[in-house]
């Protein structure tokens, strides 16, 4: 009589093939089999370790479905445990491991039955290798985030659309986290500088329709840029090279996982911009920016604190300032100055009122601009603000008006300033 593990030459009735498994006999010569018909198996703990026997009593290995055989549940990665090789058949327990999602084609699954229905149809078709990640029961994370040693993960939903349910998520991704920490969409994993250049400028494309789609509440979250050293979420002031291009950004760093890690919106101590996290600075060649900023919950508000939600961003562009200026838009006003050049000033609340908010200042380092007067922008015009408020833009920074004797003209930019405050006549 043999005892404990056997491998043993049997005729599979279910492959209709004759085949090898493994087998664990008790002391008293009882093979250990799963006698339970609503699970697919009998997990045991031998030798520290643990295993699984189905029906026959074969040793499981790799992908299992953990209650029975039917396929239609086999869409929540939940459903499945996962196993050694053939040779070894110890589940993974609590802990990492990277393989090709189950799919009866990749002939990585236990048995052949189960069909081609899967948490991450994608991913096995294409035999991608994805992390995952299994708690100490075995149960396979999907759709949170989830601490692991000290640190916050991201694990793709079942129902993802993209047929990549339950792989770590890694690099900078847009998606929708609601207040218990669960991931709801994945709009966009992996998002490169196009990508974000056009979500922060306002860019009509794919990335802004899918963000616009989510209502306003996705914002993007960084796992890191190397899913193979890190995918821990990054929270705080956090430096992101996309393409060769670095960008500066800011990831909550409070709270548990409903919050931690989502790139903030609004204005940070007076000091910095951020949209979806990422720091609004202007291009090199521009050298200023024009940012619009509303509490959109309270638009009679003062300064605009970081928020998660409720407040707009928006780049404006000096283009259209010019444009408007000199068609002659509403809050533009010219005159020739004491040189005898032409002069065009745009009065910025005039010609796009910022309904209770502010329009801001940045340079190229991001950082807000105060009390600037004829400050030059790479077009050669000229801003010129109030406290933190951009209230003129003109071509020439000469605004005293060429009037001729007897009469009365503008002669310098804080005239307009008093029209604005009366009370700081």
């Amino acid at each position: 009589m043999k005892t404990n593990w056997q491998k043993i030459y049997v005729h599979d009735e279910l492959e209709d093939d004759d085949m090898e498994h493994w087998f664990n006999f008790k002391a008293n010569g009882k093979k250990r089999t799963n006698t339970d018909e609503a699970q697919e198996y009998d997990e045991v703990s031998i030798n520290g370790r643990k295993y699984g026997f189905d029906d026959r009593g074969v040793m499981v290995s790799q992908w299992t479905l953990a209650t029975d055989s039917d396929s239609s549940i086999a869409t929540r990665a939940n459903q499945w445990k996962y196993f050694s090789s053939p040779e070894d058949g110890a589940r993974v327990t609590k802990g990492w491991f990277r393989v090709v999602a189950p799919m009866d084609d990749n002939d990585n699954t236990f048995r052949s039955d189960y069909g081609q229905v899967t948490f991450a149809n994608t991913d096995a078709t294409d035999e991608s290798e994805r992390w995952y990640y299994a708690d100490g029961s075995g149960n396979i994370k999907s759709g949170e985030i989830y601490k692991i040693k000290g640190k916050y993960y991201g694990f793709r939903p079942d129902d993802d659309g993209e047929g990549k349910g339950g792989a770590m998520l890694s690099g900078l991704v847009l998606m929708e986290v609601n207040d218990e920490g669960v991931i709801t969409k994945v709009w966009d994993d992996d998002v490169d500088s196009d990508e974000l250049n056009d979500l922060i400028d306002g860019t009509p494309s794919e990335i802004l329709t899918k963000y616009e789609n989510s209502d306003g509440n996705a914002s993007l979250y960084y796992f890191g840029n190397d899913e193979e050293s890190d995918g821990a979420m990054k929270t705080g002031a956090t430096t992101v090279t996309l393409d060769g291009e670095t960008y500066h950004f800011y990831f909550s760093k409070t709270g548990g996982a409903e919050g931690r890690g989502r790139g903030l919106t609004g204005v940070d101590d007076e000091k910095y911009i951020y949209k979806l996290g990422c720091r609004i600075e202007a291009d090199r060649d521009d050298k200023y920016q024009v940012v619009w900023v509303v509490n959109e919950e309270d638009k009679d508000d003062g300064p605009v604190a970081l928020q998660p939600s409720g407040v707009r961003v928006m780049k404006m562009k000096s283009s259209n300032f010019r444009s408007a200026a000199n068609r002659d838009h509403v809050g533009t006003e010219k005159i020739t100055n004491t040189d005898g050049d032409p002069v065009v000033m745009a009065k910025i609340e005039q010609m796009w009122p910022a309904e209770g908010g502010h329009y801001y200042l940045v340079n190229t380092s991001g950082n807000v601009q105060r009390n600037k007067k004829a400050t030059k922008d790479g077009d050669d015009w000229y801003f010129y603000m109030q406290d933190k408020d951009v209230v003129l833009y003109t071509n020439n920074k000469n605004l005293k008006e060429k009037v001729e004797k007897g009469e009365t003209g503008r002669t310098e930019w804080g005239d307009y300033l008093d029209e604005k405050n009366p009370q700081k006549k």
